[in-house]
């Protein structure tokens, strides 16, 4: 997962407005969690934004169940699949 951390912090600041409840949301595989869950992921998106030495996330195994993965456009090609995250920034970005 290249440059992650940065990927994340462009997600929040350029989709989700800095709106860090939105973006754990759209980061979680439960379509209703309960408070514990969402606590429990915002605390691992808050580690994804702040470590200064970020660890490779888990995130794989769930991801297509996360909102962020169904984005689509009109085309309905996914805007951010899971391989986005082994793009480099610059495509990332663009997408």
């Amino acid at each position: 997962m290249v440059d992650f951390q940065k990927k994340i912090k462009f997600l929040l600041e350029n989709l989700y407005d800095n709106d860090e409840n939105r973006l754990t949301q759209d980061f979680i595989k439960y379509s209703s969690p309960t408070p514990q869950q969402l606590r429990s992921r915002k605390v691992a998106i808050m580690k994804w934004l702040h470590e200064k030495s970020l660890k490779t996330p888990y995130i794989s195994k769930d991801y297509e169940k996360y909102a962020i993965s169904k984005l689509k456009f009109k085309n309905g090609m996914q805007v951010f699949p899971f391989n986005a995250f082994d793009w480099k920034f610059s495509k990332f970005q663009q997408r």
